[in-house]
């Protein structure tokens, strides 16, 4: 089965959405979407590198966040 596509923005975008429904994530200051080449399917062709407020590290809940969105949707 096929992956929807979606843009950069628009990953970026539900990420910060989800990040901001959780008040213990306020370490997350933003996130950036990278394309990954090559890629083979079923793998993602897409990454996500958190900006977080000094040294620290993205919940694990984040980063099933990013697992989950990225079985889901491919990279336009």
């Amino acid at each position: 089965m096929a992956k929807a596509r979606r843009k950069a923005l628009e990953l970026q975008e539900a990420i910060m959405l989800e990040v901001r429904r959780h008040p213990k994530w306020t370490d997350i200051l933003g996130v950036t979407i990278t394309e990954r080449h090559p890629v083979a399917p079923p793998h993602p062709n897409w990454i996500a590198v958190f900006t977080m407020s000094g040294p620290r590290v993205a919940p694990e809940r984040a980063f099933r966040l990013i697992t989950h969105l990225q079985n889901e949707f491919d990279l336009e």
